[in-house]
C-alpha cells in the first residue's frame, strides 16, 4: 500500500518510520553549489521504513558532483543486511530543505512502480558465495 505524505507515513509506521540527516541544509547547498570533492560517496541523509531504506548521496564521476537516491531492501526482516535494489541519479531541482518530502515522494514512486510493500518482506533470500548453508 503507498501512501502520500510523510505524516500519514509516519502516523501509520511510528517507531519504524525514520528520517536522519547528516548536514544542514546550509551544509548540503554549499557541498553542491561548490561542488567540493570527496574521494567516496557522502551520504547525506537516510530514510528507513520497516526493510526499506532510501540514501541521499553525493557522489562524483565524469559530470561532477551528482545526487542519487539509493533504494535498498532486505530479504528477511530480522537480517541484518541491506541489498542495493536500484540507485537513480536525482534531478538538479534538488531542495535540501525539503529533503524528506522529496525522498518519501521518490520512495513512493520506486514502490509502486516495482510493485514493492513497506510492510511485507517477499524478496528472494540473499546466501553470499562460500556459505553453503
Amino acid at each position: 500500500m503507498i501512501m502520500g505524505s510523510v505524516k500519514k507515513l509516519k502516523r501509520r509506521f511510528g517507531s519504524s518510520y525514520h528520517f536522519e540527516k547528516y548536514f544542514s541544509d546550509k551544509e548540503i547547498r554549499d557541498i553542491y553549489k561548490n561542488e567540493l570533492h570527496y574521494d567516496y560517496d557522502l551520504k547525506i541523509a537516510t530514510l528507513r521504513i520497516n526493510h526499506i531504506r532510501l540514501d541521499a548521496v553525493f557522489y562524483w564521476n565524469e559530470d561532477g558532483l551528482n545526487i542519487s537516491f539509493d533504494v535498498y531492501v532486505k530479504d528477511r526482516i530480522d537480517s541484518p543486511e541491506w541489498i542495493c535494489f536500484d540507485n537513480v541519479t536525482v534531478a538538479e531541482n534538488f531542495k535540501p530543505g525539503k529533503l524528506e518530502k522529496e525522498m518519501v515522494d521518490f520512495l513512493n514512486k520506486e514502490m509502486e512502480y516495482y510493485h514493492l510493500s513497506y510492510s511485507e518482506c517477499y524478496y528472494e533470500t540473499v546466501i553470499p558465495k562460500g556459505d553453503k548453508t
